[in-house]
């Protein structure tokens, strides 16, 4: 903790100076901007949360990958449990109430040497891996910080006087405001530029992890007449085992979409990682299958992510895929387990 204190100076020092300005007064979640760290390929986009008056917060979503997950749950949100947020890479500066704050937080607090007080007050510095408990940041994303709060109190600054300059139409997509860090007659200067992004959603290129000849012992089931709905249902009870960071885990649930029977579940965890996970799903959707000993007519999923994901390999093994907005039946199975998970 003592090699940061200036950096835990420096941060907490601006996050009073947001918390002073509130440009969520003036600005809304979806108005995002980007900044890019000087010396390396890391670009975070900055969110102003708050401007309905109930959650306070700056939240940098990392990277192109992390925009567009973003945009997706907010295109989304009204179906989305608010849990999802947790599967998206991201850093958050909120403000809260000193009794919110873990240990290493109110060391962080210590550390910088500043004082807060009162109710909704507390500056509360987070990283977010995706699925997994969120945590003080350290190393490149703590110095990171510093450089996101520095922009975007220059951006919200001159937002309070219009937002129209953080997007500019640029063809098939918007062009976001970045801020980015260039020589100018030998000096550094911070500039704005626009860089067009497709917001629609990015299925990255995962490596499917699917057991050899699995498609084909799919493909040689009967077909059954019947709609299965499917979903990856991250559940709201943290896992924490000893000595290692807390995450939570999945239920990948398949359920009869004309009675609303439980077919098959399995929980799974995020590890080594959230990307590693869903690289087995297309196998653990197979394995369900074979277990129950037939093919359905179609399968129906929500998320596009997992659409991208069960596709091509259930093709292939003849089985229909379609991505629909709701699965009445899985969401009601899902309470289910997550009630009776709670008791």
């Amino acid at each position: 903790m003592e090699n940061n204190t200036e950096i835990f100076r420096r941060i907490y020092a601006m996050a009073g100076d947001v918390q002073q300005m509130a440009p969520w007064r003036w600005m809304y979640e979806t108005e995002v901007f980007g900044v890019k760290i000087p010396g390396t390929d890391r670009i975070y986009f900055v969110s102003v949360m708050g401007s309905e008056g109930q959650f306070a917060a700056i939240s940098a979503y990392r990277g192109r990958q992390g925009l567009a997950q973003f945009f997706e749950f907010q295109d989304h949100v009204e179906n989305m449990p608010p849990e999802t947020i947790l599967t998206i890479p991201h850093m958050m500066l909120s403000f809260t109430d000193r009794e919110e704050l873990d240990k290493d937080q109110l060391s962080s607090i210590r550390a910088s040497g500043l004082k807060f007080r009162g109710a909704g007050n507390w500056p509360r510095l987070e990283i977010t891996e995706p699925a997994y408990l969120p945590v003080l940041p350290e190393g490149d994303s703590l110095t990171d910080w510093v450089v996101i709060l520095e922009q975007t109190l220059e951006v919200t600054r001159r937002a309070a006087s219009g937002t129209d300059f953080l997007f500019r139409e640029h063809g098939e997509y918007d062009a976001v405001l970045v801020r980015e860090q260039a020589e100018k007659s030998g000096e550094l200067i911070w500039r704005d530029i626009y860089e067009a992004i497709d917001l629609e959603p990015m299925i990255k290129s995962f490596r499917l992890r699917v057991p050899m000849g699995m498609v084909e012992k799919v493909s040689g089931l009967p077909e059954k007449s019947m709609v299965i709905e499917t979903d990856l249902v991250m559940l709201p009870n943290p896992v924490k085992p000893r000595g290692e960071r807390g995450y939570l885990p999945f239920a990948l649930l398949l359920v009869e979409k004309k009675s609303g029977f439980v077919l098959g579940s399995k929980i799974l965890a995020p590890e080594p990682d959230l990307n590693a996970l869903h690289e087995t799903v297309a196998g653990k959707v197979m394995d369900e299958l074979l277990r129950l000993g037939y093919r359905p007519t179609l399968i129906e999923v929500r998320s596009r992510l997992l659409h991208g994901l069960l596709e091509q390999p259930l093709k292939e093994a003849r089985c229909q895929v379609l991505l629909v907005k709701f699965l009445p039946e899985l969401e009601e199975a899902a309470q289910s387990l997550i009630s009776h998970l709670g008791r």
